[in-house]
């Protein structure tokens, strides 16, 4: 008992020291005058809070991420307390033309310090013109619109949650006005920590698209446009054309005509060939692109042809006679023949 009593002595003694030593350094003083310091943006929460505040007062709505995420750190904006102004970080994607031979599907940059009254082209011209700056292997076409500025070919577009289906993550792409200031173009817009606003070359985006008079279109894939021929091109090539299939007929034409001619009449085997004969002969020798099929279809034509002509024959009763007349006529030759031997 005694030593403990002792000891609570001691502690005692201990700690009334400990607070003299505190008063006569002054650390209660400084703790006083940093509580009644006051703060630097009146607002409690921080920069972010402050930031965000003032983008609700302006009708934009921003979702800020707790500290140490990789969209909370690269995010720079900030409310300017003397000027009373917003200084907004922006996120550009770029995204190449789709016959472009580049094989990055699209191009971000992160750029800071850009006033809400500033018009949206002249930011996007500098951001651009910055980065090809800094990068020496830009894309050819990033360059042409940096040099160019706003072009009737490209797009200016930022992705939007549908308020109708929320749940589902279903993206609405509004269309903008490059010639809009960043405060009109953002106001009843909601983003994360800072707007993305994506360029597109016209024709090459697909999705859910709001035009800036309201209304909203689902764009699908297209196809590749044909590259427009000028008038006189466009003549040469249907007249070669019409004269490649003028030259195919006439080579059909003349390759029946002169297989008709190699095969010759076949009920006159003994007579010699006559002088058009040998020719289609020595054409057919010469050409081996008679295949079997064209023979074929010549020989199938003239057997429909003897048919038909045996059919009228028969049909007018002059099959029988023609017959008899040629059965007379064989023999004939037949006792002819038995006779000169």
């Amino acid at each position: 008992m005694t030593n403990d009593f002792t000891y609570l002595e001691d502690v005692g003694r201990k700690t009334t020291e400990w607070g003299m030593n505190i008063l006569k350094n002054g650390l209660m003083k400084q703790t006083k005058n940093f509580k009644n310091r006051p703060s630097r943006s009146h607002i409690v929460g921080g920069k972010k809070e402050s930031l965000r505040l003032q983008l609700e007062a302006r009708g934009i709505h921003a979702e800020m991420l707790p500290i140490g995420m990789e969209k909370s750190k690269l995010n720079k904006s900030f409310y300017d307390v003397k000027t009373k102004s917003i200084l907004m970080t922006l996120e550009v994607i770029v995204h190449p033309p789709r016959l472009t031979t580049d094989d990055v599907p699209y191009i971000k940059i992160i750029s800071h310090k850009h006033s809400l009254s500033s018009q949206l082209h002249n930011v996007l011209v500098k951001v651009l013109r910055e980065y090809t700056m800094k990068v020496n292997d830009a894309n050819p076409w990033l360059t042409q619109v940096s040099e160019r500025g706003e072009r009737s070919d490209v797009i200016f577009l930022m992705a939007q949650l549908s308020d109708m289906l929320p749940m589902l993550n279903v993206k609405i792409y509004h269309k903008l006005d490059p010639y809009a200031t960043l405060q009109n173009i953002l106001t009843s817009k909601t983003f994360v920590e800072y707007p993305t606003i994506e360029i597109w070359r016209d024709g090459d985006f697909t999705g859910i698209l709001k035009e800036e008079s309201g209304e909203i279109s689902d764009i699908k894939t297209r196809a590749h446009k044909r590259p427009r021929l000028e008038k006189r091109v466009g003549n040469n090539v249907i007249t070669s054309l019409l004269e490649d299939y003028a030259s195919q007929d006439d080579e059909e034409g003349d390759k029946q005509k002169a297989i008709l001619e190699t095969l010759g009449d076949y009920s006159t085997d003994n007579e010699p060939l006559t002088h058009e004969d040998s020719n289609a002969e020595e054409r057919f020798d010469n050409d081996g692109n008679f295949s079997e099929e064209d023979i074929r279809a010549v020989l199938d034509a003239a057997a429909q042809d003897e048919l038909e002509q045996l059919n009228k024959l028969v049909s007018d009763g002059e099959d029988s006679e023609s017959w008899n007349d040629s059965g007379d006529e064989d023999i004939n030759r037949v006792q002819e023949t038995l006779e000169e031997k």
